[in-house]
Order: structure tokens, then sequence, then C-alpha cells
């Protein structure tokens, strides 16, 4: 709230809006933070070989697909949408939700997403998610 009346050329101290805001029977929600890389990027594990190579244009479709898990928060506190995004049509062709972030959950992704599109094409499924190697939680 400070900050935001600061924009606005408003002048008052810290101590002074959280007492006024108390008094109304008001609520800051706090700004969220910009969170930065930390430290080096991770090296991909041994064996493992980047198939896409940050072409994620596909120019017919079930050859190419992302996944990826984003952070929500709702009502209910924080859950996690984990997505299938097949690159040509650019639809969402698996997803699933939880309140943690877990292997099981990236699995019933891509197992929705092979069931949406059964056929027998090979496809690339393209990932950024790490969460999936030895020692993860879930």
């Amino acid at each position: 709230m400070h900050e935001d009346l600061s924009e606005e050329g408003e002048t008052a101290s810290k101590t002074r809006i959280a007492r006024l805001m108390a008094v109304n029977g008001l609520q800051d929600w706090p700004r969220k933070t910009r969170r930065g890389q930390r430290g080096k990027p991770g090296l991909p594990a041994p064996g493992i070989r980047n198939h896409l190579e940050r072409d994620f244009m596909a120019l017919e479709p079930e050859t190419k697909w992302v996944t990826d898990i984003i952070e929500l928060q709702t009502d209910k506190g924080k859950r996690f949408l984990c997505v299938v995004i097949e690159l040509f049509s650019k639809l969402v062709i698996g997803w699933s939700m939880h309140h943690r972030q877990e292997r099981q959950m990236v699995i019933r992704t891509v197992e929705m997403a092979v069931w949406q599109r059964q056929g027998g094409w090979s496809v690339i499924l393209h990932s950024d998610i790490t969460m999936l190697g030895p020692g993860a939680p879930g």
C-alpha cells in the first residue's frame, strides 16, 4: 500500500498507513517478489539429448508437445497446474492439478495427453521440469 501511495505522489510513513488501514479493517496484499535464477543453471543428466533444440514451431500435427507446471493462488490455497500443449494446434491436450508438485501429477498429465491423441505416431515431449530425477518429492 505504501508503495502504491508513493507512486501516486502521496506522502505518509509506513506506520501511519498501517495504523489507518487497521482502523478501517483493511489488509494489504503482499506484492509478488521476483525470483531470479539462483546460481548456475543445472546441467542436463548424462545421456539426455535436447531433441527440440529450442525450435517450438511445429509444421505438422502430433510431432511436438511441451509440458510445464505453474503455481496458482486460489481461494483454497496454493495449487500446481501441469499441462501438455500440442505445438501445432496450440491446444492443451492434457492437464492435472494438485496441492503439491509431485511426479504422479506429471504422469497423469502425460497419460491424459496420450489418451486424448490416440494414434500410431512418434512425438517429441519437451519439458523443463527437473523434479523427476532421483530423490524428487512425490
